[in-house]
């Protein structure tokens, strides 16, 4: 199984964030259904971005360039994993 530690390893930053969120997706057991997933992040965004070792203005940049891909969708501290495929493929999966 995937650890956190495994994530902070890894240089790029946007790899972390979607590391991250397939991590939480599937400690949550959010990844069975291949519709959208949702994931409620347990910390605040600075929070976070201190865990995965990052700047909270360079997670938020992660966070909505992977928006803009349409992998996920963001509201408050709910994600939406719309393209779980394309968000392993970014994680290295």
């Amino acid at each position: 199984m995937e650890n956190l530690l495994g994530i902070v390893g890894t240089n790029d930053t946007f790899q972390r964030t979607a590391s991250y969120l397939h991590l939480i997706a599937i400690n949550n057991n959010n990844l069975t259904d291949k519709n959208k997933q949702k994931v409620k992040l347990p910390l605040t965004k600075k929070e976070t971005a201190k865990l995965l070792s990052m700047s909270q203005e360079t997670l938020s940049r992660q966070l909505k360039r992977l928006h803009e891909m349409a992998v996920i969708k963001m509201k408050n501290s709910t994600i939406t994993i719309v393209d779980e495929g394309q968000l392993e493929r970014i994680a290295g999966k």
